[in-house]
């Protein structure tokens, strides 16, 4: 791209109506195959998802036709946000970052040649990009991790090597046996980047440099090398947009159906994508592109952006209809039960380094209970307050805030453990006398999710003071969990809420699923025993903090479990809202335990 816009300027007398053409050569490139796919997965997605997914789906075709799909994953990267591998278009982020650039790049160079009118001072300012990008990138990637990842600020440097590798290198005449060296050395750089870089490691930050400099040695070979100077790899570099666009829809697939990680399933879906791949670069990008060739560049404008625009506007309307929810009233009654949680969620449960608002539910004027934990103090906060007639409850949650003093996960934006260290200390001096409520799920800290998160590799590991071997982790959170909670029962009364069953499947979806399939029958349930095997480690804690520092347990089991299970809904209606977080229904039938709360509050004798 830097060449094209570097050949347009100084060779051809670019002006601004040149950077058009360039857009509109782009469009022809990216946008035809793009258009294929999001209608095949709109075709596909009526048949086969679900109410809920239909709509994600529909949302991210407009993102990604937009070319703002790096924005809203960003959005929702949240801790609520759907899982990743059930997104088909997530990979079109880096689709809108790459646009993004296309849409920039040619206006700044323009811009600055007319300021400057020296090439060379031209380059310095791709050099300095590139340098400004790359340390924005290694200091955000600490404090914004998401930010970092999605956004084109701190992805520009990536790019603007490409350019660099032409500014330096386009000129000079390597000899074959250095390309032969740099494509080799570029290879395993790249390779090695694959084995010794792991999914712990903080990214982009400064490690995105080891296969970026890999992949510019490759470029500045110029294909020269015998690696790369062959059919079989020229063929997958022209084919790869198109084989780029259907890799990531497949593995979603093999998530969807169970398959994800087998080696034959694997194997299968390499080969398809190879196979769609080359229908999409043979039937659709060289036509369309050699089609839309022979039109003017006006012709071309209006062909693309009214395919668009209707392609938006059926996203939209499937959007605003809830995923064309006529197709199923029942299962969009399940789905809508997804949303019935706190509403006041987005503005007193925060994640990350956001300041805790310190909401107050009920009376103002009289704060009766302070509730401290992470999302399951947050999802059943609402019956709290309902529970204490209106009596004011003070909301300390925090996403993935275990109440236990020093915790950490190891990342730069976790500040649970130094957050409960500042509670602590808060309440010596306020809130005297003021009863608390620990709600947490302990278990995921201890050990390790369940459910739909139970094999995903991206789950945090949770420490005390430094990761160490399992058992020893466990005791020192353990440990943690019991000096926290005693020390606040130094000066207050203090109830701490035993773990509230975790489903195996996120019961809205499930449920959903199974009215559209035709298929509910039974009701989603964990057994009893398996909930004491998960909890058993959790629960022994407690029993020693009661007995130890007088704290009150409040047991949910009674409300939410009997004849032997726990169940996920009633009567076909989700309790939950996901797979372990209870929905403003499910809270609701704890409220007969929090009351016992609100029976021993002084206002209450």
């Amino acid at each position: 791209m830097t060449k094209i816009i570097y050949k347009g300027i100084y060779s051809n007398n670019w002006e601004y109506k040149a950077v058009v053409d360039f857009y509109l050569a782009r469009a022809k490139r990216i946008i035809p195959a793009l258009l294929i796919l999001c209608l095949v997965l709109m075709i596909c997605g009526y048949f086969f998802l679900t109410l809920s997914e239909y709509k994600e789906l529909s949302k991210h075709v407009i993102a990604s036709l937009g070319f703002f799909s790096n924005i809203q994953f960003l959005r929702e990267s949240g801790y609520f946000d759907i899982a990743s591998h059930k997104k088909f278009l997530l990979h079109t982020w880096s689709l809108s970052v790459e646009w993004q650039f296309y849409l920039i790049l040619p206006v700044v160079l323009l811009g600055l040649n007319k300021i400057f009118k020296k090439e060379k001072i031209v380059s310095l300012f791709v050099v300095f990009g590139f340098v400004v990008s790359y340390i924005l990138s290694v200091a955000l990637t600490y404090k914004m991790p998401s930010a970092s990842f999605y956004l084109i600020p701190t992805r520009t440097w990536e790019m603007l090597a490409g350019g660099l590798v032409f500014i330096f290198f386009e000129r000079d005449n390597f000899s074959f046996k250095q390309k032969k060296l740099l494509e080799i050395s570029g290879f395993f750089i790249i390779l090695g980047s694959a084995v010794f870089i792991e999914q712990k490691d903080i990214w982009p930050g400064y490690l995105a440099l080891v296969p970026v400099f890999g992949t510019a040695m490759l470029l500045a070979a110029n294909g020269q090398g015998f690696l790369t100077n062959h059919e079989v790899a020229q063929w997958l570099g022209k084919a790869s947009y198109s084989l780029y666009l259907w890799h990531w829809p497949l593995a979603v697939v093999l998530f969807y159906v169970g398959w994800f990680g087998q080696a034959i399933p694997t194997t299968f879906a390499l080969l398809l994508t190879l196979l769609l791949g080359w229908i999409s670069w043979k039937f659709i990008e060289i036509p369309s592109r050699d089609i839309l060739s022979k039109i003017n560049s006006k012709g071309v404008f209006l062909i693309i952006s009214t395919t668009v625009i209707l392609f938006l506007s059926i996203s939209l309307l499937i959007f605003l209809n809830n995923g064309l929810a006529f197709r199923n009233h029942k299962a969009f009654e399940a789905y809508s039960e997804s949303f019935n949680k706190n509403p006041l969620e987005a503005e007193c449960f925060v994640s990350g380094l956001k300041k805790i608002p310190g909401c107050i539910y009920g009376d103002r004027e009289k704060i009766s209970l302070i509730v401290i934990g992470d999302s399951h103090a947050a999802s059943v906060i609402r019956s709290v307050e309902k529970a204490l007639g209106g009596n004011g409850v003070l909301d300390w949650t925090l996403t993935s805030c275990l109440t236990a003093s020093g915790i950490s996960n190891g990342k730069a934006d976790y500040r649970c453990g130094a957050q409960v260290l500042e509670f602590l200390d808060k309440l010596k001096y306020e809130y005297k006398d003021v009863p608390l409520l620990i709600v947490n799920r302990s278990s995921a800290y201890i050990e390790g999710q369940t459910g739909p998160e139970k094999n995903s590799k991206s789950n945090d590991i949770f420490f005390i003071n430094e990761k160490k071997n399992n058992e020893l982790r466990r005791e020192e959170i353990v440990n943690s969990m019991k000096n926290t909670a005693c020390y606040f029962s130094h000066n207050r009364k203090v109830y701490m809420m035993r773990p509230i069953p975790e489903m195996e499947v996120n019961v809205p979806e499930e449920i959903e699923r199974r009215i559209m399939r035709g298929s509910l029958k039974s009701r989603i349930s964990i057994k009893i025993d398996d909930y004491y095997e998960r909890h058993r480690r959790t629960l022994h804690a407690q029993d020693e903090i009661a007995k130890t520092c007088g704290v009150t347990l409040l047991d949910p089991v009674p409300y939410l479990c009997s004849e032997g299970r726990c169940w996920g809904d009633l009567e076909g209606v989700p309790l939950y809202y996901d797979d372990d977080h209870l929905s403003e229904r499910g809270s609701a039938l704890l409220i007969p335990l929090f009351q016992k709360i609100a029976a021993e509050l002084p206002a209450s004798r």
